[in-house]
């Protein structure tokens, strides 16, 4: 008797299966498409931070020429805010590991700007919320140096970048050397 039960729910439970419906579907919110697909690539690898001495920047370039050639739109990264990084800051018995890999001393930015983490990151977004069109590059220089007493390395490199090299080289000849980015 038993096993005649157990043969019909088995037989039962592909058809239950068929009609289940979850009680949120995303596709019905959907509208028609106007445009073409997103393009998403996803490039997992080791840390960079993290090769061994021998290794030779050089052997990336076939990649960042793909990359280059593909002209995506946005690039996201793996990283931990300076928001994250002051958190943290605050157990340093708990996050010294992570703090040390991870978090950028923003000591010299914060110096030079006055800023600490919380107000930098304040500040930025107050100076990208106003941004204009056509920033200057005392204005770039002055938001990567925000970004980087937030301890947004990345942010400020990105600005840093899109200085005219003239413009790039601070008053006393002095270029930023980036670590860590």
């Amino acid at each position: 008797m038993h096993r005649i039960l157990f043969a019909l729910l088995l037989l039962a439970a592909p058809a239950a299966a068929q009609t289940y419906h979850p009680p949120f579907d995303p596709s019905v919110h959907k509208g028609p498409r106007t445009g073409p697909p997103n393009e998403v690539a996803v490039l997992g690898s080791a840390h960079l931070s993290q090769l061994p001495d021998g290794f030779r920047p050089e052997a990336l370039a076939p990649l960042l020429d793909r990359l280059a050639a593909w002209k995506p739109q946005a690039i996201a990264i793996e990283n931990l805010s300076g928001a994250q990084c002051d958190e943290l800051r605050r157990y340093p018995y708990r996050y010294a590991d992570t703090i040390g890999s991870y978090c950028p001393d923003t000591a010299a930015a914060r110096a030079a700007t006055g800023l600490d983490v919380p107000a930098a990151n304040a500040a930025f977004a107050k100076m990208l919320a106003d941004w204009p069109a056509t920033p200057s590059a005392a204005q770039r220089r002055r938001l990567a140096a925000t970004f980087l007493a937030g301890g947004e390395q990345a942010s400020a490199l990105v600005q840093w970048l899109r200085l005219p090299p003239p413009n790039a080289a601070l008053a006393t000849g002095w270029t930023p050397r980036w670590s860590n980015v």
